[in-house]
């Protein structure tokens, strides 16, 4: 299923919608679960998008009206802040120097990840890639949880998209989010 909306929250709500439309999921862990795809083409005036420095998010958007509780969002930023900052500031490098490349990949996932004992991240890959004058970034998701760190998870990449853009000089483009397990859980 394609989801494009106006916003992230848009989006967000839009996608929790459309799940309960689904029948049950067949996985005895979850509620309802589909694949989703997520095309945000207007990041630049998105006012729910926080700010990040490369180092830090700063601004963080009150998640309280969609009742995602403040550990949880504590919890996401941090997490994110520490797997992926110097991963950015490498990029960043990365694109200066090859701006047209198609190799602009933050690949998170490790075969470890596999092991059913040990948690896995649920972010597999960011790929950033100068088009039509913009930059875009596609995020592909193992699993987003559809009840809150989904809209953590587009503010997080978006923020971090923005800052990329920015850094290069370029316009903000397209931000593609794939999710193979976009779900509820029981």
């Amino acid at each position: 299923m394609l989801i494009s909306s106006e916003t992230t929250i848009d989006a967000f709500r839009d996608a929790h919608k459309y799940l309960l439309t689904l029948p049950k999921a067949e996985d005895p862990e979850l509620d309802r679960e589909s694949l989703l795809v997520f095309v945000f083409e207007n990041l630049a005036s998105d006012k729910s998008v926080p700010m990040y420095n490369g180092a830090a998010f700063l601004k963080i958007p009150d998640y309280s009206v969609e009742k995602i509780p403040e550990a949880v969002v504590e919890a996401e930023y941090g997490h994110y802040q520490k797997l992926l900052n110097v991963r950015v500031e490498g990029l960043v490098d990365y694109l200066k120097d090859n701006p047209f490349s198609k190799r602009a990949i933050i690949d998170v996932w490790t075969e470890q990840q596999v092991d059913l004992n040990h948690k896995a991240e649920c972010l597999i890959y960011l790929m950033f890639r100068r088009c039509l004058g913009r930059l875009d970034l596609h995020v592909h998701m193992r699993a987003n949880d559809g009840a809150s760190k989904a809209l953590l998870n587009f503010h997080i990449f978006a923020a971090i998209h923005k800052f990329v853009a920015g850094e290069l000089g370029e316009e903000v483009g397209l931000y593609y989010h794939c999710s193979d397990s976009y779900h509820l859980y029981k």
